[in-house]
């Protein structure tokens, strides 16, 4: 096979290419264009009312099943408060019992203050009581009472501090009291909670005597170093 070659001499002109347009768009007739884009809206338009419209179906189904469906609001302060009330009445409860306390404990400083002051009156009295020997002391009855009442709270409170120091584990030197416990307890065949219950009665009946013997000194110097009126 043999290539043909084939040359040009002379003066060559460059042909000029056609260029190719493209074709115009011609103007719409009739105004086709505008008939497009409102077609096009009625169509958009139609498509959300179709929407809204299903939305709406279902919101009102969703209410029928369940009246409290779309209450957010409602439902999330029930929720809240269904949290907070539980803590409210707890704070109210604490505070409660914190204000018992604060009484109790007023109570017994006032008291203490009291005795305090008595003993002190007592001792003075006690030595101007040489200068006046035939003096005659009334007792009232509200004053006796009020000494009653006086020596039944010093009996309590030292039964309770006797309680106190026994159940003090950091004074403990045996395992008496662990092994009574145990003792105490009916899955380990405990039989005799009843007497240990009537022993623990005639201990707490002991202690208060002793309680008692405690403070008979104690009414023998008011009765003796009474004024002459009270």
């Amino acid at each position: 096979m043999t290539l043909k070659m084939t040359k040009k001499y002379g003066l060559q002109l460059m042909k000029r290419q056609s260029s190719v347009r493209p074709p115009l768009r011609t103007a719409p007739l009739f105004g086709q264009d505008e008939d497009n884009d409102v077609d096009m809206e009625i169509s958009r338009q139609a498509s959300k009312t179709k929407g809204l419209k299903k939305i709406q179906e279902q919101h009102k189904k969703a209410l029928e099943e369940d009246p409290c469906a779309f209450a957010y609001d409602e439902v999330y302060d029930h929720l809240k408060q269904e949290a907070y009330l539980p803590r409210m009445h707890d704070c109210e409860e604490r505070k409660s019992r914190y204000a018992q306390l604060l009484r109790k404990q007023a109570d017994r400083r006032q008291k203490e203050r009291e005795i305090v002051y008595e003993r002190k009156l007592a001792k003075e009295r006690a030595k101007d009581q040489h200068l006046f020997p035939d003096q005659v002391k009334i007792v009232t009855g509200a004053y006796k009472r009020k000494l009653e009442e006086r020596e039944q709270w010093l009996s309590q409170e030292r039964l309770l501090e006797l309680l106190e120091e026994k159940d003090d584990v950091t004074k403990k030197t045996d395992l008496s009291d662990f092994y009574f416990n145990i003792g105490k307890n009916v899955t380990f065949g405990a039989r005799d909670i009843n007497a240990r219950e009537a022993k623990r009665f005639k201990e707490q009946k002991r202690q208060e005597e002793l309680g008692k013997e405690d403070t008979r000194e104690e009414k023998k110097t008011y009765s003796l170093l009474l004024p002459q009126y009270v």
